[in-house]
């Protein structure tokens, strides 16, 4: 839902592909700048990229929230591969390790245009 809500928002192509082995890292490719992955969470209280996933370099990840009443996603912020400090943690049961940035210290929405040199 996160990716369909960014698409729509930023005039790119659904991609409804299955990809069970993953997308290489990126959702969307914006020449000028480089790829976006879409993260979307009911509770999107951090930002999360797995361990061996995070992309430094020409990578943006957005977050986006989830809301079952609406059936429906949000957005919540966004930030830059290297924003992420290198500590990792598992959150919850999960046994995944995490890079992770908490919501608050996103960027807001209305400056990723400029970011991806879209504006």
């Amino acid at each position: 839902m996160g990716e369909y809500l960014f698409a729509d928002t930023y005039n790119q192509p659904r991609d409804r592909t299955l990809r069970p082995q993953g997308d290489g890292g990126w959702d969307f490719f914006f020449p000028g700048f480089g790829g976006v992955d879409v993260k979307t969470a009911r509770k999107p209280w951090n930002l999360l990229v797995e361990e061996e996933h995070l992309l430094l370099e020409r990578t943006i990840y957005v977050q986006c929230g989830y809301s079952d009443a609406t059936d429906s996603a949000y957005f919540v912020g966004w930030a830059y591969g290297w924003d992420f400090d290198p500590p990792v943690r598992r959150f919850g049961k999960s046994l995944i390790w995490n890079h992770w940035l908490p919501a608050e210290w996103l960027h807001p929405m209305d400056c990723l245009p400029k970011a991806l040199k879209i504006a």
